[in-house]
């Protein structure tokens, strides 16, 4: 197996993604994370912050963590990209595939967004730099 900083956060349970405020602040959250090629995908509610922070800049950092956040390594530089329909459906199929609990999720959050409980969800694209 390799150990490219993508091919160990592609095997990683969470990563900690880090977005960054107008101020320059960093904000931090743990997040699933899957891989599809040269990049990475992540799944949010589209009123999440770091989607917001996303569409503003570019600029990220992600290292692999724990389930509630706390770093096991390094971060590395990154940038991200809000991907379009397509993209919430291939990191929704992949989640699928890597994480047994998502098979319940998924479907769960998307009859919140029918029943007008939750916004919706974008694919954010993470590319090493």
């Amino acid at each position: 197996m390799g150990s490219t900083p993508l091919d160990i956060l592609g095997r990683t349970p969470y990563v900690r993604l880090t977005t960054f405020r107008r101020t320059g602040e960093p904000v931090s959250t743990a997040v699933w994370v899957v891989r599809d090629g040269a990049r990475l995908l992540v799944w949010s509610n589209v009123e999440a912050g770091k989607v917001k922070r996303a569409r503003r800049t570019s600029r990220a950092l992600i290292g692999p963590c724990t389930r509630t956040g706390t770093p096991t390594g390094e971060p590395v530089d990154a940038t991200m990209e809000l991907l379009g329909d397509g993209g919430v459906e291939l990191v929704e199929r992949l989640l699928k595939q890597k994480y047994t609990s998502a098979r319940l999720l998924l479907p769960m959050t998307h009859l919140g967004v029918q029943l007008g409980q939750n916004p919706g969800h974008v694919a954010i694209a993470v590319t090493i730099l």
